[in-house]
């Protein structure tokens, strides 16, 4: 992680506040259903993993030293 790019750091932090937004707004009111937004952030999630991956299994993303 001590040779990240900002780019790297900047998605983890958007990561990082999804996360803690779905948690706030499930802990403020649990009654309202937001499993929408956590479906949707879940499926978000897999795809950009996903993307990454083949990105990275076609060579297309190349690490720079």
């Amino acid at each position: 992680m001590k040779n990240w790019t900002w780019q790297q750091w900047t998605a983890l932090g958007i990561i990082a506040a999804v996360i803690i937004a779905a948690i706030v707004l499930h802990l403020v009111q649990p009654n309202v259903s937001y499993a929408f937004f956590e479906i949707g952030a879940l499926v978000m999630f897999g795809i950009g993993v996903v993307t990454g991956y083949l990105l990275k299994k076609k060579n297309i993303v190349n690490e720079q030293k």
